[in-house]
């Protein structure tokens, strides 16, 4: 089995590099599993190992299957496990890495692969087997001028007599750093070069000499309002996550963004029309037709953006301190393990922040942990105005479940359930009093599907999604 590391800083395209292996004829041909997993910071082998399973649809009690295939896996974007940046608990170690690989280093055929992009070089060389890592570097500057002029120009004719703004563009794109991400970011933005140039944000200590987020702040600054709103708002959903466009649609309409009035089209058409917008100036990236997905650098300048709104917390290592007071938005990632760090920080954050105020809460993960359970029914009890709610409940006596009616603003609700142990589970009576519901999504419900008898009070609801 040869393991092949590819590495570069942030916005160099890694990812995009790789997605073209991937996506090639002669490796369809070639191998008869692939899976693609990514990782970010939260290096998880239990999870990750459901993720490949999931890919390669086999049941997690037959892992062992891989071992008949001729596979690829690419794991993308591996963070070091010493760096000050991540906040998971489940960090890379070698000895981790180990027993990921464990399953599928039996198999005795050279024609197995696994691919792995970081920005690290330490990492890739703990992880690199039987061939040398690929490096990858900001382009050479004629090639990055010329996908920054394709990126600035490709929907006009003929720039080439406009030889000041060809002569401004050319200044812009040695700033970038040879950075596709930058490009593809900045390039369209040609009646704002000037002011580019002049913009003091290249003047501000970054994360490094490599660092492009000066350049990706430029051209959020340029962006129109509600852009810019929509694209802060993404802050509050996980690294890598897949924005599918009728849930960012009916989330951006939850919390105010979208003009649902009926003057200006459908919530649906209005979201959809944003989405591709922010793809267009290279704020999203398609992961197929329907999904979205945004860069881990510009995920963290959409943390940066909203800091005085919005708070994505890791459940484990987060601080109080650090999370603005006036933010109306809290989103949590879960880990499936108590901490008392958290019990400590989430008392703190309620004093440190006003609760009853909040706009949204989402959270993402899944636990088994009833002190878990409680602290965020406890967290729940204090919201009064709530817009969106994202939660996993598990079945317990008096859950969050039994506290929904006294949430009349709510616009916005998504529960999930484990995936086992919850069939006598029932949809609260109480959905049924949230006479301003749109969006009710029950896609991940494992409980039963009968609903409250007075479920056609939802007058207002536009969307029902269940499984």
């Amino acid at each position: 089995m040869f393991v092949l590391p590819i590495v570069g800083p942030g916005g160099i395209g890694k990812t995009t590099f790789t997605q073209h292996l991937y996506n090639e004829d002669r490796t369809k041909q070639r191998f008869t599993a692939m899976v693609w997993v990514c990782v970010s910071t939260n290096f998880d082998v239990t999870e990750l190992t459901r993720k490949i399973l999931k890919s390669l649809d086999a049941p997690e009690s037959q892992g062992s299957n891989i071992d008949s295939e001729k596979f690829l896996i690419v794991f993308d974007d591996i963070w070091e496990h010493d760096v000050s940046k991540v906040t998971s608990t489940k960090r890379f170690s070698k000895a981790e890495w180990e027993i990921l690989l464990a399953p599928l280093g039996t198999v005795e055929t050279s024609v197995n692969m696994v691919l792995v992009t970081t920005w690290f070089p330490k990492l890739a060389e703990i992880v690199k087997e039987g061939t040398n890592q690929v490096d990858l570097y900001g382009l050479d500057p004629d090639d990055f001028w010329e996908f920054f002029r394709q990126c600035a120009f490709s929907d006009t004719q003929d720039y080439s007599d406009k030889e000041d703004l060809i002569e401004i563009g050319k200044k812009v794109a040695t700033k970038l750093k040879g950075s596709p991400l930058a490009a593809k970011t900045v390039g369209p933005l040609r009646i704002h070069w000037m002011k580019i140039l002049q913009n003091e944000e290249w003047l501000k200590p970054n994360n490094g000499n490599d660092s492009i987020i000066p350049a990706l702040k430029i051209s959020y600054d340029n962006l129109p309002f509600y852009l810019k709103k929509c694209f802060s708002y993404c802050a509050l959903f996980p690294e890598d996550y897949e924005f599918d466009s009728l849930e960012i649609s009916c989330f951006w309409d939850s919390i105010g963004i979208i003009d649902s009035s009926g003057k200006n089209g459908k919530i649906e058409d209005i979201g959809s029309h944003y989405l591709n917008e922010l793809y267009d100036n290279g704020f999203l990236m398609k992961r197929d037709d329907t999904k979205y997905v945004m860069h881990d650098l510009l995920h963290e300048l959409s943390q940066i953006v909203s800091s005085q709104e919005c708070a994505y917390i890791n459940y484990s290592t987060f601080r109080a301190d650090d999370i603005q007071q006036s933010i109306l938005h809290l989103s949590i990632a879960i880990e499936d393990k108590y901490t008392g760090n958290f019990e400590v920080q989430m008392e703190k954050l309620k004093k440190r922040v006003c609760i009853k105020n909040l706009r949204s809460v989402m959270i993402f993960g899944r636990y088994t942990s009833r002190r878990i359970a409680n602290i965020l029914k406890d967290i729940l009890n204090e919201t009064m105005v709530l817009r969106v709610l994202f939660i996993f409940v598990m079945n317990l006596p008096n859950s969050v479940l039994s506290n929904f009616s006294k949430l009349v603003h709510l616009r916005y609700l998504k529960i999930e359930t484990p995936l086992h142990g919850c069939n006598d589970m029932c949809v609260p009576s109480t959905v049924s009093k949230l006479y301003h519901l749109k969006f009710l999504d029950l896609q991940s419900w494992r409980g039963s599907h009968r609903l409250p008898k007075d479920f056609s009070r939802l007058i207002n609801l536009r969307h029902f999604f269940a499984e």
